[in-house]
């Protein structure tokens, strides 16, 4: 069995080192960057004709008590 203990440490010994305004305006590039490629999530319900179609259709009043109705059959059943 392992035990982990764990060890006190200052605060200044948790901070990062101190970073030059230019590393920071990279940084914050970069993350733009993989926002706008590497994690965008690929629309898979919209892939189809049938589906664009029904996807242009707003969730009104209607659809929102048709799915709350429908979560308390499945909760019921």
């Amino acid at each position: 069995m392992t035990v982990l203990s764990l060890t006190p440490t200052t605060l200044d010994d948790a901070m990062p080192p101190e970073m030059d305004t230019d590393d920071v305006a990279d940084r914050i590039a970069v993350m733009c960057m993989q926002e706008e490629t590497q994690y965008r999530i690929h629309d898979y319900l919209a892939s189809s004709v049938a589906m664009r179609k029904q996807a242009s259709k707003p969730v009104d009043e209607d659809c929102r008590v048709r799915m709350c109705e429908w979560c308390y059959q499945v909760v019921d059943f």
